[in-house]
């Protein structure tokens, strides 16, 4: 829910009005990216990240526990597998584990999901397994113990290399959003920006390739790009740059920066 007018037993809350919380589970963000990978439609993302972002205060944006899943939901590689469990019994989905075609899929899909909880604002916060590749739908089999040998290497290391970025850029920790609009159909795209530097992230599910003119450092690829950049279907890029050298080929949004 949204915590900022959230109402309860009657009354309308007051978390965020320098008494109560620093920070909450964000799982509007966690929803709407899992509903956009698996649609391709942007637009809820786009609309859900807009509302929090200019609900909240920017203290508690940046410090928001940004989620895919937790003890309380399905595994986050389950829900992105499109599997449902309906007319299934708990002894059916105790030991339910996907086709290896449908797990490489959401494999894929968790990949974007992660990248898109790493650069919008808050703390990327990891429900134990899910770098490993840990299936479960509804609890208990989303407690299952860590699978010391059974780990993803390739998932676990994708998420390493997204906490490492992380790490390194001080802007993810405390800089500015501005949500990219008139994207193609299927694109969601930002900007991360402080008073020297921005950082431009896209994920690309429009079914074909996107171009962007841009240029600056690319941080997946470690090595600079000049002009047009090309995202292939189900690709993401993530492009570092001095604020002076933003393109206006990228139609990034001519609205206000939202600053609470």
């Amino acid at each position: 829910e949204d915590a900022s007018n959230k109402v309860s037993y009657g009354r309308r809350r007051s978390y965020f009005n320098g008494k109560e919380l620093d920070s909450v589970m964000n799982y509007p963000y966690g929803n709407a990216i899992i509903g956009y990978i698996l649609s391709c439609n942007s637009a809820f993302l786009f609309s859900t990240v807009k509302r929090i972002y200019a609900h909240y205060p920017k203290c508690v944006s940046d410090c928001n526990m940004n989620i895919l899943g937790t003890h309380d939901t399905a595994r986050a590689l389950t829900r992105l597998s499109g599997i449902g469990e309906e007319g299934r019994s708990n002894e059916q989905l105790s030991v339910s584990r996907m086709p290896q075609d449908k797990r490489q899929l959401a494999v894929k899909r968790l990949k974007l999901a992660y990248f898109l909880l790493c650069v919008l604002p808050g703390v990327p916060c990891i429900y134990y397994g899910d770098e490993a590749g840990m299936e479960g739908y509804h609890d208990p089999f989303n407690r299952m113990p860590f699978p010391w040998n059974n780990i993803d290497k390739g998932l676990l290391s994708f998420y390493r290399r997204m906490g490492k970025i992380r790490r390194a850029e001080k802007i993810f920790a405390g800089g500015w959003l501005r949500l990219c609009e008139k994207m193609p159909q299927g694109v969601f795209a930002l900007r991360r920006f402080d008073g020297k530097n921005e950082i431009f992230a896209a994920v690309n599910l429009s079914g074909s390739q996107v171009s962007f003119e841009l240029s600056g450092f690319d941080m997946m690829r470690n090595k600079p790009v000049s002009g047009k950049r090309t995202i292939s279907d189900m690709g993401f890029c993530l492009i570092k740059r001095k604020r002076s050298e933003a393109d206006p080929e990228c139609r990034m949004q001519q609205l206000p920066d939202v600053r609470i």
